[in-house]
């Protein structure tokens, strides 16, 4: 694989630096008995995690050290604007609804096919991001009792914002109906062992794909 690997590089004329690059291993647990691997002589351990454009992949691929950083990040952006509004009263609901769609809902957008498949915990830390930061952009309280937050439903009705988890939906049902057009994806499924590992762990769109590509 390796040697693959270095006619790759040489092949595109790229030169990795072997003291900045990493590898991981998708699998549960990473242990020292872990395969190792040599780049220009300099051994390299596999990590439990690397960061590839922007986002924290990890081993176990379950997403949630990344999504508490997007949570995190988002509700610090929401909370930048609380200076803007009226003391105990927040701004106008149209304002803020589109504060939090230019400054907050890309944060958590960024990246969202990873989440097609996410676990609860992951998509948790995504909607907890979301109604945190409607709050406190907007400051509404609860109708019949101004000392309490209003519940996430009435929330989301006041706003008129579409659910996170809902709109990721819609988003990755987009992408991945656009990868059917891809050729480069389609001839990815030509590998027998991607295919295995595909039909395992897809998307529902994906697997219409596979299915297509078997049909043909």
């Amino acid at each position: 694989m390796m040697n693959k690997l270095e006619m790759w590089l040489s092949k595109w004329r790229l030169k990795p630096n072997p003291r900045k690059s990493q590898y991981i291993i998708f699998h549960h647990k990473i242990s020292q008995n872990s395969p190792s691997i040599t780049i220009k002589g300099i051994a390299k351990k596999p990590t439990a995690e690397i960061k590839y454009l922007g986002v924290e992949v990890d081993n176990k691929m379950n997403f949630n050290k990344y999504t508490k950083a997007i949570k995190k990040r988002t509700i610090s952006r929401a909370k930048t604007f609380t200076k803007l509004t009226v003391r105990n009263r927040g701004i106008n609901t149209n304002n803020a609804v589109k504060i939090y769609k230019t400054i907050c809902r890309p944060v958590l957008e960024y990246a969202h096919p990873i989440f097609a498949n996410c676990r609860r915990p992951a998509l948790n830390n995504l909607k907890t991001a979301e109604t945190t930061s409607l709050r406190t952009i907007t400051k509404i309280r609860h109708p019949e009792n101004r000392i309490h937050n209003p519940p996430n439903e009435l929330l989301y009705q006041i706003t008129n914002i579409q659910p996170i988890e809902e709109r990721l939906k819609k988003l990755n049902k987009n992408f991945y109906a656009l990868l059917k057009d891809s050729q480069d994806i389609l001839d990815l499924f030509h590998h027998e062992h991607i295919a295995q590992a595909a039909r395992k762990y897809p998307p529902k769109s994906l697997i219409l794909t596979l299915e297509e590509q078997e049909r043909n």
